[in-house]
């Protein structure tokens, strides 16, 4: 399969598309699908700053955190 071939056949037929519903379905699978890799890369770097503030001993417990949670929002 040519990928510029098939690119090219589906904008074609987009052109051809009236319906606004299936329009704003294809831009919303773009938006997705073209900004996986920025969210992917963006998690990875929530990930990654979350393990080194562990190693770091920036941590507290869990029990220390629920306590705060259930005190807070009296549950």
């Amino acid at each position: 399969m040519d990928i510029r071939i098939e690119k090219k056949r589906i904008i074609k037929r987009l052109e051809d598309v009236t319906d606004e519903s299936l329009i704003m379905t294809v831009k919303n699978i773009l938006d997705y699908a073209l900004g996986k890799d920025e969210h992917d890369e963006r998690l990875e770097q929530s990930i990654n700053r979350g393990i080194e503030q562990s190693k770091a001993g920036q941590v507290q417990p869990h029990k220390e955190v629920m306590a705060k949670m259930r005190s807070k929002y009296k549950i």
